[in-house]
């Protein structure tokens, strides 16, 4: 599915901007998260950012730039402080080629469907959603994601080179890091990062005892 590129957003300027227009022939970093997210959502932001700086890659050139907030009650106003905090690290950036956007709920929704981007509102200012970039190639198809919150400059790097020539990476593995997730034995939401690195470990351990099986099995059958 492509994205819709006549999808009227509202910039950090507080003017209209369609999809299409910020894309503008180029490959697009696209994150989806929200600006007043007080977990992981300015972390996602503030890795991508460096790794972009670090991967040498300019704004407006190489790639065009757009953080689209999931929460309809935010503004115009709460895109432009988290952009002049953020943008503040990284000197080398031109603000004017970076996007912090807001819309209203069926624009969002629309987009956000098209990313395959699933979203569930816990309570006032507050979402569980997957953590990650969305990468999409000019003509608006996604072309790969990056997953989790750290992204080497390498992997961006070939990832937005991969965008531009229009190909379409393999599907991205199931284990999503969520901003928040649910814990029924206190019964509340809670971060999901020690769930991800419990999983991280037992797949880790499985694989080092099959590795271990294997020698012990070849030693048995050594003559």
């Amino acid at each position: 599915m492509a994205l819709p590129f006549r999808t009227a957003l509202r910039d950090d300027d507080d003017k209209i901007v369609r999809l299409g227009a910020i894309v503008d022939g180029r490959p697009l970093v696209l994150t989806l998260g929200y600006f007043r997210c007080a977990s992981l959502c300015g972390v996602v932001r503030a890795n991508l950012l460096l790794a972009l700086e670090q991967a040498r890659l300019v704004a407006g050139r190489d790639f065009s730039f757009a953080a689209l907030s999931i929460d309809s009650f935010e503004t115009s106003k709460d895109a432009a402080t988290i952009k002049a905090k953020e943008l503040n690290a990284h000197p080398v950036f031109e603000p004017k080629n970076f996007h912090f956007l807001t819309g209203d709920t069926d624009e969002v929704a629309s987009l956000a469907e098209a990313v395959g981007f699933k979203s569930r509102a816990l309570r006032e200012n507050s979402f569980a959603h997957p953590l990650g970039v969305v990468i999409v190639s000019p003509s608006g198809v996604v072309s790969s994601y990056l997953l989790g919150i750290s992204y080497p400059p390498d992997d961006l790097r070939l990832a937005l080179r991969r965008a531009a020539a229009g190909e379409i990476a393999p599907a991205a593995s199931p284990l999503l890091l969520l901003c928040y997730d649910f814990d029924s034995g206190t019964g509340r939401y809670t971060f999901a990062i020690m769930k991800f690195l419990r999983l991280v470990s037992a797949a880790t351990a499985a694989i080092a005892l099959a590795a271990l099986a294997r020698v012990a099995l070849g030693e048995r059958l050594r003559p």
